[in-house]
Formats: C-alpha cells, sequence, structure tokens
C-alpha cells in the first residue's frame, strides 16, 4: 500500500483487519481515513502520519493501539476529525496545545486510559464543537479554559476523576452547548440559577 501514493481516501472501517498500519502513514496525499472498528495495532507515536498536510478525518476508534496523544496532531495541522476513542491502551497525559488551533472540530478521545489533568491550553482549540473527554483517568479540577471554546455544542467529561465541586461557571459562557455530560465527575452543591436565564 505504500506505493499508492495518490491515494486520498482510504475507508476499510467496520473489519476484522488486524496487525499494524505502518504502509498506511506514510501515505503523503490522504484526506480521510476511517479505520475505526478492526483489530488494528501498534504504537501511536511522533511517527504515526508524520507528514500529511492535507489529512482532515483521522479515524482510528475502537481498535488496540497504545501510545499517547500525538502533540503533532495539533501542530499546522489541516485536521478537522480526530477520534482515538476505544483504545484502552492509549494513556498518558494530553499534550500541549498550540495557540489558535482553529481547523480542529472533533476530538474524541473518550474511553482510554489518558491521565493527568486537562492543560489549560485547551483553550486554543478554537473551532472546537465536540470535545469527548469522558471514560477516561484524568483528576484535579475541570479547568476554566473550556469555557473559551465558544463554538462547543457537545461537552462529555463524565466517569472521570475530578476534584469535586459544582457545575463550572464557565459553562454559562458555551451558548451554542446543546449536549453536556458531567456525570461520575463529583458534582455537588446545587444547580445553579443560570443554567436556565
Amino acid at each position: 500500500m505504500a506505493a499508492m501514493t495518490s491515494l486520498k481516501f482510504l475507508m476499510i472501517d467496520d473489519n476484522d483487519f488486524s496487525g499494524e498500519i505502518k504502509s498506511v502513514v506514510s501515505l503523503p496525499n490522504l484526506e480521510l481515513v476511517y479505520l475505526e472498528d478492526n483489530f488494528f495495532e501498534g504504537e501511536i507515536d511522533d511517527s504515526f502520519f508524520p507528514e500529511a498536510p492535507m489529512l482532515k478525518h483521522l479515524d482510528l476508534s475502537d481498535n488496540g493501539f497504545s501510545g499517547t496523544v500525538p502533540p503533532h496532531f495539533f501542530v499546522e495541522s489541516s485536521l478537522e476529525v480526530l477520534d482515538l476513542h476505544g483504545n484502552i491502551d492509549i494513556e498518558g497525559n494530553l499534550p500541549q496545545f498550540p495557540v489558535e488551533q482553529s481547523n480542529l472540530k472533533v476530538l474524541a478521545l473518550h474511553e482510554n486510559s489518558i491521565s493527568g489533568h486537562i492543560p489549560p491550553s485547551i483553550g486554543n482549540l478554537k473551532g472546537l464543537r465536540h470535545l469527548d473527554l469522558s471514560y477516561n483517568y484524568l483528576t484535579g479540577f475541570i479547568t476554566d479554559a473550556v469555557g473559551d471554546l465558544k463554538e462547543l455544542e457537545y461537552l462529555f467529561l463524565g466517569s472521570n476523576d475530578f476534584n469535586e465541586g459544582g457545575i463550572p461557571f464557565f459553562i454559562k459562557d458555551l451558548g451554542k452547548l446543546v449536549d453536556l455530560s458531567l456525570k461520575k465527575t463529583k458534582r455537588n452543591n446545587v444547580i445553579p440559577l443560570w443554567i436556565g436565564t
């Protein structure tokens, strides 16, 4: 497959493929890659799609990949959709997100083993409409920087080990939000009045 250098769209999702995808990650002209719901494996690192300047959609969900979320996916990237959910061996901390990355619309990292805090730099992903970090091992306070994501319509943070607290006040600033999940995040106190205003 490495010889198919003109390939732009690769859609082999919902099959029974296995093994690594080294022959795919070196293809330079890929725009849409859907490999979800297979049995692929291998480590996601800096050599994973290192030079794919036109890559817009990358869906590797529900496979057996390992490693961490690579920072290079967010640096001068054309990515609009990054879905790595359902790879239980993706772990470590979330990366630092570069300043003013506005292309990314969907970031789905749920059902992995990501730990640590949500970095304040997540507020740099100004174009995000869908953020799902649920079912991980995230800790600390939910950073107010999430409130900088004014385009968010879907925010899922449930089933993490955040510090106890009420519903974050920054939720009030997310005027486009249509779906919010904070279940099993140790929320307490009362439902604030501003929820209904």
